[in-house]
């Protein structure tokens, strides 16, 4: 291969685009030959870096799909290698670096297999990065299993945190997510954050890398992902306290006492702490490795001494579920936290107190969610300020219009014929219904206040030809015109019906028409008169059908 071909095909390796492989192996020089054939470990004890500067690229070649780093190796070890590579078979200190699928990965070769050195293919730009990975199912890279899960590299905070959260919370993920989100600062590579359970639960691995906590960059990216993943517990490595040693030393004594045969156990145990303080029983103390525990606390516990970056935990939080299907916020008060669930349309549906004040908002929500939302669900975290102020619109409006609307209709549904035995109350629930779903499919800044039969069939003074006239108040920026002719499908020229009927919905606005409230009796008005043009009289007495409970 011409090197200038070499240093093309580099370009592509590099960027990712198509799936390919490198082989890079030192330079030959005084420096490097310092370290040629060196595993990782000499590497970590002389504190020197595997870096690309140190290497040149000797081959590049498509990946094959079934091709991976053991058979690279086997490859590359052959007496038949390529015809064209012109390095040494592949040996200890030599990097291969792989790009497939639009991800680029580097693997140096050790002295049992191969290890990650995620930065070797930024180069000399490695230093400067703060990049981020996520790993889908981090239990299959226990015991460094050959069919481990995909990690895949971010620059970018939110497309990281989108993916574990896609991992966490997706359609497809998993009840017991497994996913795991990771940081490179530079050059330390190390997990941060595990799903466990219906907690993201943060490690503090990095606490061992003086050159990441020396970075204040670093400190202000464990917070803002402290924030974007709703952290709401730590898990600490802590040693045993004094009064955990001598637990530990009790119950052991205890037992060793019962497997002895011990025919006084309760005199020894009695005599516990005079013998436990003379040193006399340090044999059944744990061992160093025992002391040494492993442990979740949560994270409003641990953020009172929290040395590593400034964390204020928000007092309120607020949250679409399954893309605006249904809302819920959730705010700090003195016993805990208040919560409320609320429909597409911004009304309280449920509601209550999480009386633990000693747990994180983000555990107090998981585990109002679990109880109150249906189990497969996305979560988005939206505008707390932004939600509260369309819940006080809607709930200000159905106070306005609460007395009027109730006794509208509760007239309707004394006057109105059952349409195949279906009552008004069905058919303003399901117009609702078709609104809604239009107001989505279009993405309209909507919300529905309220939906009324109007006509004339809401005093059973319909015909066999009349129309169902349904009146929908909402809140939102949409000209009343605009949204009337995409609900009653104007363009198309076509219509909306229920069974068979023509229904006519007319969307009102408090800007514009007006509210429910000044509309409704303006429509009884109308209604009275067209009772008193046409003399009704007996016919007004004509049974009507029973209509169905809903």
């Amino acid at each position: 291969m011409e090197y200038k071909t070499l240093l093309d095909l580099e370009k592509k390796l590099l960027s990712g685009s198509e799936d390919m492989y490198g082989i890079y192996q030192l330079k030959e020089n005084e420096e490097t030959s310092k370290f040629i054939f060196q595993n990782s470990d000499w590497h970590v004890r002389h504190n020197v870096d595997i870096v690309r500067e140190n290497y040149e690229l000797l081959y590049v070649a498509p990946l094959e799909d079934s091709m991976d780093l053991e058979d690279l190796y086997m490859l590359f070890n052959l007496v038949d290698k390529p015809a064209d590579f012109k390095g040494h078979s592949m040996s200890v200190s030599d990097v291969v670096v792989i790009s497939k699928g639009g991800n680029v990965t580097s693997h140096f070769v050790d002295s049992f297999g191969f290890t990650d050195v995620p930065d070797f293919a930024y180069g000399d730009k490695a230093k400067e990065r703060i990049s981020y990975y996520v790993i889908s199912d981090i239990d299959s890279w226990a015991n460094n299993s050959l069919n481990r899960a995909e990690l895949e590299r971010f620059d970018n905070l939110s497309d990281a945190v989108l993916k574990y959260a896609d991992y966490r919370y997706g359609t497809d993920a998993p009840k017991q997510s497994i996913a795991a989100f990771g940081m490179n600062v530079n050059g330390s590579e190390f997990d941060l954050v595990y799903a466990e359970h219906s907690d993201n639960v943060l490690s503090l691995d990095f606490t061992y890398n003086d050159n990441v906590l020396n970075d204040e960059s670093f400190k202000s990216k464990i917070r803002d992902i402290c924030i974007e993943l709703e952290v709401s517990k730590v898990r600490v490595h802590r040693k045993m306290k004094p009064d955990e040693i001598k637990d530990f030393t009790r119950n052991r004594f205890k037992t060793h006492l019962e497997n002895t045969g011990c025919d006084d156990i309760a005199f020894y145990m009695d005599n516990f702490d005079k013998v436990y303080e003379k040193g006399n029983l340090d044999k059944y103390k744990p061992s160093e490795s025992q002391k040494r525990i492993v442990e979740d606390v949560s994270f409003v516990e641990w953020n009172q001494n929290n040395p590593y970056f400034t964390f204020v935990e928000p007092d309120e939080l607020a949250y679409s579920i399954d893309d605006g299907n249904m809302f819920v916020g959730i705010h700090r008060c003195d016993d805990g936290y208040d919560f409320s669930v609320y429909d597409s349309d911004y009304s309280v549906i449920d509601g209550g107190v999480y009386d633990n004040p000693d747990i994180s908002i983000y555990s107090a929500f998981k585990n109002v969610s679990d109880d109150y939302l249906p189990e497969t669900r996305e979560l988005k975290l939206i505008d707390y300020d932004d939600f509260t102020e369309k819940v006080d619109l809607v709930e200000q409006a159905h106070m306005n219009n609460l007395h009027v609307v109730k006794d509208f209709k509760d007239k309707t549904g004394e006057m109105f014929n059952d349409i195949d035995g279906w009552d008004a109350s069905d058919i303003e629930a399901d117009v609702w219904n078709y609104v809604s779903s239009k107001i989505k499919e279009c993405k309209m800044d909507a919300i529905i206040v309220d939906a009324v039969i109007s006509g004339s069939r809401c005093r059973g003074l319909e015909n066999e030809s009349s129309d169902i006239d349904v009146v929908v108040e909402y809140i939102g920026d949409v000209r009343e015109d605009d949204l009337f002719n995409i609900l009653n499908d104007v363009e198309n020229n076509g219509h909306y019906e229920f069974c068979g009927v023509k229904v006519d919905i007319n969307p009102i606005t408090a800007d514009q028409t007006g509210t429910l409230a000044e509309y409704l009796p303006q429509v009884e008005k109308y209604l009275n008169e067209k009772k008193a043009d046409l003399s009704i009289g007996e016919s007004n007495s004509t049974p009507r059908r029973k209509g169905r409970q809903s």
